[in-house]
């Protein structure tokens, strides 16, 4: 085989010239400096098959040489050492023969197995018929899917994880950005509509336009406010007492094209289609006092309620708007952006429409993965409510969070503690009520063996100690189990207080097997997720969600943090990484595409650095 490969090479080399001539020799002897990665680029699909060919042809001719199986040996790990240093083609003519080098010395050690096998080894449309059938690679990775109860397939559209990168929660108006206010809901149960309002302050932005405020509050579900009855007028100023409110853009404009159009009274519509039936005019208004198309509020500079027709070119003019949300996609009564701010319906983007509506599949309430986001004054960080009705102990819930990646509810701030506790208290099922109060889920708080009673001790699964001020830990004991209470969890001594909002609840101890007596069990726990293992300033979490960052075997933890293993190498899936995953890498060596399985490192090519991986695992993989 020998006589043949040596006969291509100095082909090869001849034509590349004196200098790489030296370059090649070097690199086949083992010699030859590798450079970064970045100076280099692979091969074609074309020249690894030119590779692949030659070096057949020059096995044949060789009827077999006694030192060709160790000079092969020597020549293939040589070439593994070098593809470890991620070494792959050069962008010149001349360096591609080192390339070439690599790939046919690597090739020379498994020959013989390639010819006995080459009428029935992969191509690379078998390779493509491996991915639909379930290999990972590639894009297949971004189907991730997780077993977090009733978690959602992850696979999103491009569109929504686009919408993730660009931070679609956020407010870009007039060069500034908008201050936020909570959103408030006016609730069913209090005669409302059940409907969703936020005003965004951009006082000190300049002027701002009613379109380009309304093409904002549309970015993120919502539209702007249109206010059809005085009780939900007085509601909304009720409910927004004390914040920024100052005079916003509503939902209301004048349609010029109406029939009933004319000044100043006719052709007035509320941008959601709903009926003019109701009006609350501000005394003198309209008066189309300039081309006063459209309409804001009157809250701090005029009787609270009331609407004044207005033109945006006025410096003076509204300085925010109010947003309104009100769809309800899945057609369960319940307004949708409630529903993706409590985890009820996955809203991975953060775009406050449930990805189910936005995939078009049949949503399914239950209890999903919900991120604490920077606009709301949060972390960043992702959280699950994770109910189990027959009980659930402290070590089983702590090692389910850490099996995900993720760790028990850790509380570092009292805003975060009340967003959990709110979190928590929007499901019935998280609680067990009892003897008038309610018992609720773990938390990560564990107070050390051997620590003095009742305080000592106490610290975080990170190993962080616990600020009994913060987490509000009240050793209150009330079930009466005495040194046995080392684990955190909630608890509300009047189960009348356990509602969103509320301030009757404590962190309390309790035992880690969650009953105490007649007491319990502990039915729930409280998941969260920070890890940034790629330092992005994003919690991989919520990338893994949306689909960002693949994670094929469901850990939690990107691939691209984690090390490849055998199988990610067995791309035959035959249980060995043998020729038939090397046949397929060269195959498709190169730029990766929809149908590559051979991209072991995600990187979006198949290169040196793929083939080094895949000698790394040669042999049979572990079961």
């Amino acid at each position: 085989m020998r006589y043949g490969f040596a006969h291509w090479l100095r082909t090869m080399v001849q034509r590349a010239g004196s200098e790489d001539a030296k370059s090649a020799e070097a690199g086949a002897e083992g010699g030859a400096h590798v450079e970064p990665k970045e100076a280099w680029t692979p091969v074609t699909a074309g020249e690894a098959d030119r590779v692949v060919r030659a070096l057949l042809a020059g096995d044949a001719a060789a009827g077999g040489d006694p030192n060709g199986a160790s000079r092969a040996s020597e020549a293939a790990g040589e070439a593994a050492r070098m593809a470890m240093q991620r070494a792959a083609v050069r962008k010149s003519r001349a360096r591609t023969v080192i390339g070439g080098v690599v790939a046919v010395a690597v090739t020379a050690g498994v020959t013989r197995w390639l010819l006995s096998h080459r009428n029935s080894a992969p191509s690379a449309t078998s390779g493509a018929s491996l991915r639909d059938s379930g290999t990972p690679g590639g894009a297949s990775f971004a189907q991730a899917s997780t077993a977090l109860g009733h978690e959602q397939d992850s696979g999103m559209n491009r569109s929504t994880a686009a919408a993730l990168v660009a931070g679609i929660s956020g407010f870009a108006i007039a060069g500034g950005a908008g201050a936020q206010n909570a959103a408030v809901q006016w609730k069913v149960s209090d005669g409302g509509n059940g409907h969703w309002y936020e005003i965004v302050s951009l006082a000190g932005t300049g002027k701002v336009y009613w379109s380009t405020c309304r093409d904002s509050a549309m970015s993120v579900g919502g539209d702007l406010a249109c206010f059809t009855s005085e009780a939900e007028t007085s509601a909304f100023i009720e409910l927004t007492a004390g914040q920024m409110r100052g005079d916003p853009w509503i939902g209301l404009f004048q349609d010029r094209s109406a029939p009933d159009f004319g000044e100043p009274r006719g052709g007035w519509r509320w941008c959601s289609g709903e009926p003019l039936a109701w009006m609350n005019w501000a005394p003198g208004e309209p008066n189309n006092a300039g081309n006063e198309d459209w309409v804001n509020m009157w809250i701090s500079n005029g009787p609270p309620g009331t609407w004044n027709d207005y033109q945006p070119t006025n410096p003076q003019g509204p300085d925010g708007y109010v947003i309104e949300w009100s769809a309800d996609c899945n057609g369960d009564g319940i307004v949708d952006y409630g529903q993706c701010h409590d985890g009820t319906l996955p809203d991975y983007n953060g775009n406050n429409i449930p990805d189910c509506c936005e995939r078009g599949e049949a949503c399914v309430v239950g209890s999903y993965p919900l991120q604490w986001r920077a606009d709301q004054g949060g972390n960043g960080h992702w959280y699950l409510l994770k109910t189990q009705q027959t009980g659930i102990d402290w070590s089983d819930a702590n090692s389910f969070a850490a099996s995900k990646n993720g760790r028990l509810g850790q509380i570092e701030s009292t805003t975060e503690r009340q967003f959990l506790f709110d979190l928590s208290a929007t499901s019935v099922a998280a609680w067990n009520r009892d003897a008038g109060g309610a018992l609720g889920p773990w938390l990560g708080g564990w107070q050390q063996s051997g620590a003095p009673e009742p305080n000592g001790g106490w610290i975080w699964t990170d190993g962080s100690p616990v600020d009994f001020a913060i987490c509000h830990l009240v050793n209150s004991d009330p079930s009466g189990c005495g040194t046995n209470e080392n684990r955190m969890s909630f608890w509300c001594k009047d189960a009348a207080m356990l509602f969103p909002g509320s301030v009757g609840y404590e962190t309390s101890d309790y035992p880690a097997a969650g009953i105490c007596g007649s007491l319990g069990p502990i039915r729930a726990a409280l998941i969260e997720w920070s890890a940034d293992c790629n330092r992005d300033n994003i919690v991989d979490y919520g990338q893994i969600l949306s689909g960002q960052l693949a994670d094929a075997n469901g850990n939690g933890i990107p691939d691209i943090c984690e090390g490849p293993t055998c199988r990610d190498a067995d791309l035959f899936r035959d249980g060995t990484v043998n020729g038939a995953d090397l046949g397929i890498l060269l195959a498709q060596w190169g730029v990766a595409n929809a149908n590559t399985v051979s991209d072991i490192n995600h990187d979006g090519r198949v290169d040196g650095s793929d083939l080094g991986t895949l000698l790394a695992f040669w042999g049979p993989c572990p079961n």
